[in-house]
């Protein structure tokens, strides 16, 4: 009669390890490939974006969509807001839409492309949102319009103040003029938002990080500590900007300038510093 030979402890023991050094090893690999194809599927949003942003141009004698990161006070007059924001709770005047949907929907009919794929999280209202349009009202809340924030820094159209310079940063009005801004959009790097006092905010991940939560009207973030001076220390994340002649480009922290929200319909002045309820600063390719 023959035996069938088991695995003898020592055996089985040796496999679980050499399985276990073989994951960890595979780990790091696997975790790159992910980062690798979220960038990918980033640069293909943005890109996306500044085709359907510029094609929109194109049918409308070369003028981009007008901005929608406005707010608007108790008496009546507006002022901007971050440029993540994608529905304002009012129309700046009856001659704009308050949400972005309502100039690109027909550019745009899946909202995930406004999204940052890197992001830990975004608002799971987000269609829904970009469906209705000017619409659009959270069920869920008391408000008769709802904001909406996306993961993204939307620049067409719009105004902040630049601080080193001391002038007003103009994002593109149309295709041919020269004279403003040639980037479209971004990843969002933003610092000091009420949401999130004294850190900074990010859609890419930073290394360590925690995440700053949303609402049911915004997308989760990752967040540092840090000072607006200590750009040094994100030297390894790869954000990415795309422009009006189409073209998609990567660049790091190391290589921005910083622009503050302006509290003025003309972008001349930006809101005052440490009263822990304003949108802070946030940062573009120089």
């Amino acid at each position: 009669m023959q035996f069938k030979r088991g695995l003898t402890l020592v055996e089985i023991l040796t496999v679980l390890s050499i399985g276990t050094m073989l994951i960890s090893i595979s780990m790091p690999a696997v975790s790159m490939v992910r980062r690798q194809a979220q960038s990918m599927k980033g640069m293909n949003n943005i890109r996306q974006i500044v085709l359907g942003v510029n094609i929109y141009a194109t049918d409308n004698q070369g003028r981009y969509p007008d901005s929608v990161t406005t707010l608007r006070h108790q008496d009546e007059s507006w002022h901007w807001q971050d440029p993540r924001m994608m529905a304002a709770c009012k129309a700046r005047s009856s001659r704009y839409h308050r949400s972005m949907s309502a100039y690109l929907r027909g550019y745009f009919l899946d909202a995930d492309v406004l999204t940052c794929p890197s992001s830990p999280s975004r608002t799971d209202r987000l269609q829904e949102a970009w469906e209705a349009g000017d619409n659009w009202d959270h069920p869920d809340s008391s408000y008769d319009a709802d904001l909406l924030f996306g993961s993204y820094t939307f620049l067409w159209n719009y105004l902040a103040f630049e601080s080193e310079t001391q002038t007003v940063f103009h994002g593109a009005r149309t295709q041919a003029d020269r004279r403003q801004s040639k980037i479209l959009v971004t990843d969002y790097l933003g610092f000091d938002h009420f949401s999130s006092p004294g850190t900074f905010l990010s859609c890419e991940t930073f290394k360590p990080s925690g995440i700053a939560s949303g609402t049911d009207v915004s997308s989760d973030f990752w967040t540092l500590e840090g000072s607006e001076n200590s750009m040094s220390q994100f030297d390894r994340i790869k954000l990415k900007a795309g422009y009006v002649d189409g073209s998609v480009l990567f660049y790091y922290p190391t290589e921005t300038q910083s622009l503050e929200v302006s509290i003025k319909a003309d972008g001349s002045e930006p809101y005052p510093a440490g009263l822990g309820w304003g949108p802070g600063c946030f940062f573009v390719p120089k």
